[in-house]
């Protein structure tokens, strides 16, 4: 039968039998059962947030069944509860919160809805009149006798009133289905009718799953139900919500922990009435308690504020998993950090070390570490050294090798063995050793299993596990977003190291996610495996539109190393994206400034990936698109392994200080490349295996262009630009510079149909490449390869139209050979930062600010500052202290442009701030080096200044153009 759903009148002549408002932190269970007659099974939780009594708290409170499956129940053939019984009402306040493990509609005859509100009837006790709901979000009620019929669709984080009425006559029983949306009219869900003589309610049950569970039915609703109403009422239309029930309020809630203060038997809504524990955010974020909005991204959810100053979150064997969607995660304000424990001290004091009963292993030390039972497959440091870690199946196995090599552990999930470094009794020699622990399955220590979420300055340390048999690493991330994890989401200021697999990562998280990591930093993953601080996978096949953008992020050590603290980046990798071999999940891989040392690397499943003002150690991805614009590379450049795929790659600075260059360590090529504008330095290293190394090395089909570029290698090698490449590909090399061996290599195993080896210029030049290129001696460039005006790169390549050059400056003509165009004159640089209609006279005037902050056109072009933007730079301190022998000193820091030309710093230095004498003095030290904003600071050491006797001198810079 067709059934539409009509609006009703909402007012009552009730009388309340029963009213449950789950006020106060309390189960509600068949021992306690409150206001809710008798408990089937499970158990109500009360917790705040709900509706409220208008003479109860200003907090509303309502409850869930956190898992289990609970049926609580009004008997009607006993009093006082049998009032209601002939003409009856039940009713609640209920919030969906997740309906995944929730019921089915098929048809009229097939269903099973997860059941909120039930009226049973008869001698059978038989259902007769429902409200539940199905897994993909409807409301199913009763109608014609045992038939189904699906309602309105569920909003799911939006509070409804439901209630089911009923009435008996002596020849018939009908019952109605309710529902009223917050704010909105009670609505007539369906209307179920019987004509039977003296048919009779018997039960009016409140549940969050059917009566009767079958085989694989467990259908259950996760959320919150609140205000819980038995009444008896005169007729049809008489139900409606007590009129001493205030509605639900959605508001933003913070909620708070506090692990040194704190309690979870308390209400967690203030700072003095926090929860304690990871296992309290854990339940209260799985069963909702910790609420999503209705509607919107995380700015719109609740907060979770963990205040950590007095003490960490100590995890134990505990995960911490985030499950509440738009839930933002942070640290109190004035406070920059939430530090989570993921280790656990095994020191002398908290741990007792015994001998092993060995003469034959005298150095070697264990513990059972009270006995615990997190020992399999840990991690052991010394003083926050990482140790030498033995293979075996057990400890008998690697007794021997443990003896040998001071600073080394084992365990076998039982007992901890370990030989110190200098072979030391750890009961005694004062250092700190601790461990990791191993958590589900040698899982992640932080999980987000929620989508739209915002987590800031989440800081952890030694997640790290080495599977004893082989050292393999299981998961064991610091933070991993798994599952759910995706929609709109940002990481911001996190710190993870001394992590397994990786640090920070994000894997099979479906489709569509749009996640910005910002300012987040990762250091030294596992020495015992392969590893990667950073990853994104995802190994759905169907899975497509994810987007990941780092920004400002930071790793400067890969990967750590044994006996030490400090880590390495050499042979390291910082980043990997990869899926299954399958599909294209990745829309947009972005990297917006930050340091990654290591390299970066990409398998395959990405669209576009693009590399923006950061610091990288170069590497290979495999893309449709790849962008590398106005980046430092350090170790290789980057290469497209992507056939068909397009890679542009402009304005870049690449001084190879690190890494290896071997044969089987270069950029990788294949597809369109475009290299334009870049500068190469190869000087700096000078330990490679190959003396023919190449920056690219090409594995397929290739349009390459080479234009624009400056190549630098040392002398005593034939380092050069490519390998492996033919006549049979499409070649453009032009207007290069190159500054190389005598022998000018330019390619490597070069095919010309005859032979294939390698080509100096000349040669390269015959076969018609690299015309207008050339080989010099002087390159006239500073130190921070900023070429000189009158120098071979200024203006001396192919117009590449309007652009940027590395330090970000905007040029209409981008035809310098470098990565740099020249330093400017005052002239030049005037024209540049204001519109020909700004360049009037007052702000041609070297004294003129525009900005209005402080500073004047001389200044902003001696500095590196904008003229056009308020700046809160110091361009000039003074530094006053004293030596070690208790001399005073006097040092000066001064920023200046590294791309202003034709001009002079002139030092002036005066006793009485009256008369200025010049000097001249070189600095003695450069503090900073700011190369892509085109700045440096420098310090003077003005101490011999001070007259003996004195204690100030005063000094000045003052900025003057020249001819």
């Amino acid at each position: 039968m067709a059934h539409l759903l009509s609006p009703c009148s909402a007012w009552a002549d009730m009388q309340v039998l029963r009213l449950e408002s789950f006020e106060g932190i309390k189960t509600l269970s068949a021992d306690s059962p409150g206001q809710l007659g008798a408990f089937n099974r499970g158990a109500w939780h009360c917790r705040p947030i709900g509706p409220r009594l208008a003479a109860g708290s200003e907090v509303g409170w309502s409850a869930d069944s956190q898992g289990d499956m609970t049926h609580s129940f009004w008997d009607l053939t006993q009093a006082p509860w049998s009032d209601a019984r002939q003409k009856g009402m039940m009713g609640c306040w209920v919030r969906f919160e997740d309906l995944v493990g929730a019921g089915y509609y098929n048809s009229a005859v097939q269903a099973n809805p997860a059941v909120v509100l039930q009226l049973t009837c008869g001698d059978d006790n038989a259902p007769f009149q429902t409200i539940g709901v199905t897994y993909d979000g409807r409301f199913l009620s009763r109608i014609d006798g045992s038939q189904w019929v699906a309602g309105e669709t569920v909003k799911k984080s939006q509070w409804y009133w439901i209630q089911i009425e009923w009435v008996a006559t002596p020849t018939s029983f009908s019952a109605k289905a309710y529902i009223q949306r917050m704010g909105g009219e009670l609505r007539l869900l369906s209307v179920n009718n019987l004509q039977h003589a003296n048919y009779q309610a018997t039960r009016a049950n409140v549940m969050n799953a059917p009566v009767s569970i079958q085989p694989g039915q467990a259908y259950m609703w996760r959320g919150r139900l609140g205000g819980a109403t038995l009444a008896r009422i005169s007729g049809f239309g008489d139900g409606a919500p007590p009129p001493s029930l205030l509605s639900p309020e959605e508001r933003q809630q913070q909620w708070f922990v506090n692990p040194a203060h704190g309690n979870d038997a308390s209400d967690g809504l203030t700072p003095q009435t926090a929860w304690k524990s990871v296992a309290k955010i854990n339940v209260e974020s799985a069963h909702a308690g910790l609420l999503s909005p209705p509607e919107g991204g995380y700015e719109k959810g609740h907060s979770l504020v963990i205040d950590t100053s007095s003490k960490p979150l100590d995890l134990g064997s505990l995960q911490l998993e985030i499950r509440t969607t738009c839930l933002t995660i942070s640290p109190p304000p004035g406070q920059t950090t939430v530090r989570i424990q993921a280790h656990k001290d095994i020191s002398s004091g908290s741990a007792t070390w015994q001998p092993v009963p060995s003469p034959h292993h005298s150095h070697v030390w264990m513990t059972t570490d009270g006995d615990s039972s997190d020992l399999k497959d840990i991690v052991v440091w010394e003083n926050d050294r990482w140790l030498h870690h033995p293979t075996g199946r057990s400890a008998e196995e690697v007794m021997a090798e443990l003896e040998a090599n001071p600073g080394s552990f084992f365990s076998d999930g039982d007992t901890i063995f370990i030989h110190p470094f200098e072979s030391t009794n750890p009961n005694a020699d004062g250092k700190i050793y601790t461990r990791s622990r191993f958590r589900t399955e040698g899982g992640s220590a932080i999980k987000l299993l929620a989508p739209d979420l915002r987590v800031v300055g989440l800081s952890i340390r030694k997640t790290a596990l080495a599977r004893a048999s082989d050292n393999d690493p299981y998961t064991s991330y610091g933070i991993q977003g798994e599952q759910n994890f995706g929609g709109v989401s940002l990481l911001k200021n996190c710190y993870v190291d001394y992590a397994g697999k990786h640090c920070i990562g994000f894997t099979d998280s479906n489709s569509h996610r749009d996640v910005t990591v910002d300012s987040c930093q990762v250091e030294q993953g596992t020495p015992y495996s392969n590893q990667t601080p950073w990853v994104d996978y995802n190994g759905l096949p169907e899975a497509s539109g994810n987007c990941t953008t780092y920004r400002n992020c930071l790793n400067y050590r890969t990967t750590g190393v044994i006996g030490s603290t400090k880590g390495t980046s050499n042979f390291g990798t910082s980043y990997y994206a990869h899926n299954n071999g399958i599909g294209t999940q990745f829309e947009h891989i972005r990297f917006i400034g930050g340091v990654f040392s290591g390299q970066v690397g990409a398998a395959a499943g990405i669209h576009e990936f693009t590399f923006d003002g950061g610091t990288f150690g170069g590497g290979n991805v495999t893309a449709e698109k790849v962008t590398v614009t106005r980046c430092s590379l350090t170790q290789l450049p980057i290469g497209n392994a992507a056939p068909g795929g397009r890679l542009i790659a402009r304005n870049n600075l690449c001084v190879f200080t690190e890494g290896v260059l071997n044969g089987a360590n270069n950029a990788v090529i294949i597809g369109e490349v475009i290299w334009e504008g870049n500068t190469f330095d190869l000087r700096p290293f000078r330990i490679s295996d190959n003396p023919y190394f190449s920056l690219f090395r090409r594995i397929g089909d290739l349009n390459f262009t080479f234009r624009n570029n400056i190549f630098i290698s040392p002398t005593d090698r034939f380092f050069n630009v490519m390998s492996d490449t033919s006549f049979a590909d499409a070649l453009l090399f032009s207007d290069n510079l190159y500054q190389t061996s005598s022998e000018r290599i330019i390619v490597h195993r070069f095919d010309d149909g005859n032979s294939r080896r390698q080509r100096s210029l000349s040669e390269w030049q015959a076969f018609g490449y690299d015309q207008r290129s050339r080989w010099v001696s002087d390159l006239d460039m500073t130190s921070t390869y900023v070429p000189s005006p009158d120098g071979p790169a200024a203006h001396g390549g192919i117009d590449l139209g309007a652009g940027t050059d590395f330090t970000g400056r905007v040029f209409e003509s981008r035809s310098s050979i470098g990565a740099y165009e020249p330093a400017e004159l005052y002239a030049a640089w005037r024209a540049r930062h204001f519109l020909e209609e700004e360049n009037s006279e007052s702000n041609e005037d070297i004294n003129a600010d525009v900005d209005l902050d402080g500073i004047p056109n001389i200044l902003e072009f001696a500095s590196g500052t904008d003229p056009q933007m308020a700046d809160g730079y110091p361009i000039f301190r003074g530094l006053n202290g004293t030596s070690s022998e208790g001399v005073n000193k006097f040092t000066v820091q001064l920023r200046r442009s590294l791309l202003a030309s034709g001009l002079e710093w002139k030092l002036e230095i005066s006793h009485d701030f009256k008369e200025w004498h010049p000097e001249s003095i070189q600095p003695s030290s450069i503090v900073n080096t700011a190369s892509r904003a085109g700045w440096e600071i420098v310090e003077y050491d003005l101490s011999n200044y001070l007259h003996s006797g004195q204690d100030r001198v005063f000094a000045r810079f003052v900025p003057v153009i020249v001819e």
